[in-house]
């Protein structure tokens, strides 16, 4: 008795392009930054989105977050004293 091992093969094959799918975590309409946010691609970032993001970037306590001129403001201490700004794109989500 012969046994073909052609649909096994593409099952297997199947299953293994699926999981590399999932891990991705692609999905039509998302699109996603240098850190791993995950934006729809026609939402802008909110301002809670950039102080996480500035908070991954630079330990310390956040002293002031606002929006100014169609990008996000953020003010942190650090745990040395001194005060660092940075500046978030709304829509891009990227550091200027």
């Amino acid at each position: 008795m012969k046994r073909s091992f052609k649909p096994l093969f593409s099952l297997a094959l199947a299953c293994a392009l699926l999981a590399g799918a999932a891990q991705a975590g692609d999905r039509p309409g998302h699109r996603h930054d240098r850190e791993g946010t995950r934006f729809r691609a026609h939402e802008e970032m909110t301002l809670e989105d950039a102080v996480s993001r500035v908070r991954r970037r630079v330990e310390g306590r956040v002293l002031s977050a606002e929006e100014h001129d169609g990008e996000y403001r953020v003010r942190v201490l650090t745990p040395e004293g001194r005060v660092k700004r940075f500046r978030l794109d709304r829509r891009s989500g990227r550091f200027r």
